[in-house]
């Protein structure tokens, strides 16, 4: 499974800790708000919050493409991140909030 440390932006999938600080923010803020769809927009702005927009769409696929690779999500049959054709991506798996 997947452990999010939503304050330090650290995730876990299968124990072991997921080195893609911008791909965990996106993780992180799809956690943050289930359910969601994120347009191309918003997950680019969570990635490079002080970037100019450039190539939008290929930068967001390439960064959930990465995150998919790195929790072992499949984009034809997802059980984490599901894509919203012509719309953006959403958490579909459930989230438990864990306090300390």
């Amino acid at each position: 499974g997947i452990l999010i440390g939503v304050e330090a932006h650290e995730v876990y999938a299968n124990g072991k800790k997921v080195n893609s600080p911008i791909e965990g923010r996106m993780l992180v803020a799809m956690a943050q708000h289930p359910g969601h769809v994120f347009s191309d927009e918003e997950l680019y702005r969570l990635a490079h919050p002080e970037g100019v927009m450039r190539n939008v769409k290929s930068v967001v696929e390439q960064r959930i493409s990465r995150l998919r690779r790195c929790i072992g999500d499949n984009a034809h049959r997802p059980s984490y991140i599901e894509t919203v054709l012509d719309v953006g991506y959403r958490l579909i798996a459930p989230v438990v909030q864990i306090t300390k």
